[in-house]
């Protein structure tokens, strides 16, 4: 029973491959000693075209052209820069998490909030305020070393020089390991 299986998957494929579209491409082996500059060779060899690239090929050359008018056309979005008092904008701010770990086990919370805070006040030219800086012990595995989460909450302006600061390594000492911190979330 398992013969005629195999032949109509044959016969199947051989269907497939005969309606598949075909380009002659002219292919040429040229070596020095049998080509003399008038002869053109006469190597070709067929290629198989899937259907994604003969309808690439055919938008390309112009052949086929797309007509979507269903499309809705949005306007293009604007950010205003004028400074204007009689508005008030509210200020776009972002999150950064970091953790940060390899540190001696009697490391404390406030000293690594100090360090973050003196390193990007160094960098942005900002101190950052009140909520805006906050660390958390986390609990590992050995007593050997200590390691914490850092999460600083910054404006959008300064989020990039922030992010970078706080993920390089000439910001923190030889030895501490620094990553990108990503929260547990419940649920």
């Amino acid at each position: 029973m398992a013969l005629p299986v195999i032949s109509d998957m044959r016969r199947d494929i051989a269907d497939v491959r005969a309606a598949t579209p075909r380009v002659i491409v002219a292919t040429t082996a040229i070596s020095s000693d049998r080509f003399d500059g008038t002869s053109v060779p006469d190597m070709t060899s067929e290629v198989l075209v899937t259907a994604a690239q003969a309808l690439s090929a055919a938008r390309q050359s112009g052949a086929i052209q797309r007509n979507n008018t269903n499309a809705k056309h949005r306007t293009s979005t604007v950010v205003g820069k004028a400074t204007n008092k009689k508005l008030k904008v509210v200020t776009n701010r972002r999150k950064i998490d970091v953790f940060a770990t390899r540190l001696s086990p009697d490391t404390s919370v406030s000293e690594v909030c100090s360090y973050a805070a003196d390193a990007i006040e160094d960098v942005c030219g900002t101190r950052l305020l009140g909520d805006s800086l906050q660390c958390e012990k986390l609990v590992t595995r050995f007593q050997t070393y200590s390691s914490f989460w850092l999460s600083c909450v910054v404006e959008a302006d300064m989020y990039d020089k922030t992010s970078i600061l706080l993920l390089s390594e000439e910001a923190w000492p030889a030895g501490v390991l620094v990553r990108k911190y990503y929260p547990k979330h419940n649920g």
